[in-house]
């Protein structure tokens, strides 16, 4: 496993240990990662094998189950399979959080405004753009006066 303090794909950790989650990296057979509360102690399991854009976004939402559904998560452990491809509400929650998370409304709006397309965007972000798409959503209804153009969320990018 990488040492947390040297590898600088644990820049964002930093984050989860202000939260008290404990973060770690494991090979993971056909699984993203999952979140989990065992006694008391909640934790961040990540395949360690995830590409740089996935490890973002999969780190993101395992927080976002973090802040959104420790109560679940205490029950049963919340794997992620395949990210963005929503079983429910409580996963489409955990996406709209996780946009939230690693976009700004500035920074979005910034790019937005020079007109450039999603896949442009996409590019420019090294982020899908089925991932943008829920940060568009949140912009659109955060802004009605901006008239944002909603795409339609295809979630099963990362599967």
């Amino acid at each position: 496993m990488p040492d947390t303090q040297k590898d600088p794909r644990y820049d964002g950790c930093q984050k989860q240990r202000l939260l008290g989650i404990y973060v770690a990296r494991y090979p993971l057979c056909g699984l993203k990662g999952f979140y989990k509360v065992i006694n008391r102690e909640r934790q961040i399991v990540l395949n360690e094998s995830l590409e740089e854009w996935e490890w973002q976004i999969v780190l993101a939402h395992e927080i976002g189950h973090d802040q959104l559904h420790k109560h679940i998560a205490s029950l049963s452990t919340m794997c992620e399979h395949s990210l963005l491809f929503p079983s429910g509400k409580t996963e489409q929650e955990t996406n709209l959080f996780a946009a939230e998370l690693l976009l700004s409304d500035a920074e979005m709006l910034d790019h937005m405004a020079n007109q450039l397309t999603l896949d442009q965007l996409s590019h420019r972000l090294h982020l899908p753009k089925e991932f943008l798409q829920y940060k568009i959503h949140i912009l659109a209804r955060r802004y009605p006066l901006l008239k944002i153009y909603i795409p339609e969320l295809i979630s099963n990018f990362l599967i």
